[in-house]
């Protein structure tokens, strides 16, 4: 049985929500936030599923000390990606942040298909 892991930031908001849901649906997924991911994790899974949100704008182009995306970054390009698919989901607030509107998926995207990653869906 392939084994898929539930990636998602931030915590406390309607993102971890819908992954609980996915959980809730299919209880042999393992959710993370991914402050807490390791390497480890991503060796075990044959399926990645990463959640993110609308980031604000004054946020773009800047490490935000409490933001863990930058570490989860650096993880990602530590992963051997063969054989492993991986899907991206998004939530976001397209009134308040109408030019960033869920850009986060295609940040991560881009990343996950300059490493190889085989990501499935269009983004």
């Amino acid at each position: 049985m392939k084994k898929t892991i539930l990636m998602y930031w931030p915590i406390g908001g309607n993102v971890e929500t819908s992954a609980k849901i996915f959980k809730k649906l299919d209880k042999a997924i393992t959710l993370k936030p991914i402050r807490e991911v390791e390497q480890k994790d991503f060796e075990a899974a044959d399926r990645i599923i990463i959640g993110s949100s609308t980031v604000g704008e004054e946020t773009w182009g800047e490490e935000k000390a409490n933001s863990p995306w930058a570490d989860f970054f650096k993880l990602l390009e530590k992963v051997e990606w063969s054989g492993k698919e991986v899907a991206i989901f998004g939530l976001g607030d397209q009134v308040r942040w109408p030019r960033h509107f869920v850009d986060g998926m295609a940040v991560i995207h881009d990343k996950l298909n300059a490493l190889g990653a085989n990501v499935k869906g269009i983004v």
